[in-house]
């Protein structure tokens, strides 16, 4: 789960620009990744953190593969690190529930 505020000088653009890249970047992915969503903070006012990303890897090892990719590091360094305010990565094991993806 990666937790972000973005900077109030940020523009849009470059916000949407940062967030797009990150979707691209789960579609390139996409064979190592179970599911992922995006989203804002429907009451971001009340919130430290403005946006959302949930992404479920079948793996660990699947998720240092993403983690520790080029294409990650660079989208970070190159689009969020410079409109990122904070930012709060939580990395959980979880169980599969059930036999089907929601």
């Amino acid at each position: 789960m990666l937790l972000i505020s973005f900077l109030e000088t940020a523009s849009r653009e470059s916000v949407e620009d940062a967030l797009a890249h990150l979707q691209k970047l789960i579609i390139h992915y996409s064979s190592f990744i179970v599911q992922a969503t995006s989203g804002c903070c429907l009451d971001h006012m009340d919130s430290l953190y403005s946006h959302a990303s949930v992404i479920r890897f079948p793996s660990i090892d699947d998720f240092k593969l993403f983690k520790e990719s080029t294409e990650y590091k660079d989208m970070w360094t190159s689009k969020f690190h410079p409109v990122t305010e904070r930012c709060l990565e939580l990395h959980f094991v979880v169980d599969p529930v059930g036999n089907q993806l929601m």
